[in-house]
């Protein structure tokens, strides 16, 4: 069939989508057999799904097919096998394609949150193939029932069951957290014995963990209870005095507090070496936004300690509006920090919660919250000021409200990020 020059372009596409799908075909193994086993699908998809990891037990091995389906820069793709469900420790098998299509399939070891260390000797792997393209990424290959390296699963009759975890990326096998990849990995709700040919139910892996959860807990206490609270009460109910400057003192060293305890808590390992938690998921910048909060806190803290000698020596005692000539630098750079603090420290809560994963009722806890901030911020101006007894009353119960309203929030994130954890 000849092609005008007006239908070039269409004859070029039919070509390419015919080309893709002689590739897609010829580059699939023929033969393999996964009736003796299961398969690991997207979360909540039953078929047409978008992730399949199917396997099966033919001979003396064990046959695998990873199918990905709308998922645009994939290069590779793997599976592991861990006791438990988190990337460490884990046995596994990943699958690279590289843009001219050479497919590259490598037995190996994860021992942290980082790229596994490649066993030396591959002889366990066969019957390798696979393609990708803008949409799809195909990968099939054998590996020995019977472990081959020390760090090997066994797939043979009476092995113990295993969590199966399936991650993917670009790059050659990139370092990745757990919500750090397209659609982010998945794992099996409970362990997997590989010869069953009973159904595996999937779930989102996340980051949920008590190490992680307890972190977010003290972050939370700092920047969604204590620090607005704070705040709130420091801008509106100077009328209280000397009981506003108290509860805003006390209640700004206890964020600080609470900051440096969960800095600590997810940068600490049980033995004193760096926690695994800490990965940062790729462009999510909550631990870049976390190291600035706890630096310009302690600076506040530092500032407030030493706001007297920074104002400098008042020139008439008796007066109580004399605090000191430099007392607006004070004044400016207390209130330019403090303001950035809880802009800040709110977006660093927020993409902590994203990184954290698992279930939505969180984010939607944390956008209520947002809301009666807003709220609080313009009755904060408006009222700001007033000599009213009424009206001052008014504030004093709605500071109340609302810091327990913040304590309320920090509790249902809580509950629903602890519903997280495997």
């Amino acid at each position: 069939m000849m092609c005008s020059l007006s239908s070039l372009l269409a004859c070029r596409n039919v070509f390419l989508l015919v080309s893709a799908v002689l590739l897609f075909a010829s580059t699939r193994v023929t033969g393999q057999n996964y009736t003796l086993g299961s398969k690991l699908l997207s979360p909540n998809c039953d078929t047409n799904c978008p992730i399949t990891v199917r396997w099966g037990r033919e001979g003396a091995n064990m046959n695998f097919e990873i199918t990905l389906e709308g998922f645009s820069g994939v290069e590779w793709a793997g599976i592991g096998f861990s006791d438990t469900p988190t990337m460490p420790n884990s046995d596994c098998i990943t699958a690279y394609i590289s843009p001219l299509g050479v497919v590259r399939v490598q037995n190996g070891f994860m021992s942290e949150y980082d790229e596994p260390d490649f066993d030396l000797n591959q002889s366990g792997i066969s019957g390798v193939s696979g393609m990708r393209n803008s949409t799809h990424f195909v990968a099939q290959f054998s590996r020995t029932l019977a472990p081959i390296n020390s760090n090997d699963v066994s797939f043979l009759a009476g092995a113990p069951s295993k969590y199966i975890i399936f991650a993917f990326g670009e790059g050659y096998v990139e370092e990745h957290a757990g919500n750090g990849q397209p659609a982010g990995p998945i794992l099996s709700v409970d362990t997997v014995d590989m010869r069953s040919t009973a159904p595996v139910m999937s779930i989102a892996a996340t980051n949920a963990s008590p190490k992680t959860l307890a972190h977010g807990v003290f972050m939370m206490l700092g920047w969604i209870f204590l620090a607005p609270s704070a705040t709130y009460i420091a801008h509106s109910m100077r009328f209280r005095a000397p009981l506003w400057f108290k509860l805003h003192q006390y209640m700004q060293y206890g964020a600080v507090l609470c900051t440096i305890i969960g800095f600590i808590i997810i940068n600490v390992g049980e033995e004193g070496e760096e926690g695994e938690e800490g990965e940062e998921g790729e462009g999510n910048p909550h631990g870049s936004l976390g190291i600035v909060v706890l630096v310009f806190c302690i600076l506040q803290a530092l500032m407030g300690l030493l706001r007297n000698y920074i104002a400098g020596k008042d020139s008439n005692a008796s007066d109580p509006t004399d605090k000191g000539p430099r007392r607006w630098l004070f004044n400016y750079f207390h209130w330019a920090v403090g303001v950035l603090l809880l802009l800040i420290g709110a977006a660093t809560v927020f993409f902590g919660i994203e990184l954290y994963g698992g279930n939505e009722n969180k984010e939607t806890v944390y956008f209520v919250w947002v809301g009666v901030d807003v709220v609080a911020v313009v009755l904060a101006f408006l009222l700001n000021g007033s000599k009213n007894e009424g009206v001052r009353r008014y504030i004093v119960t709605f500071a109340t409200i609302y810091s327990v309203f913040n304590l309320a929030v920090v509790a249902a994130i809580t509950a629903f990020a602890a519903m997280d954890i495997p």
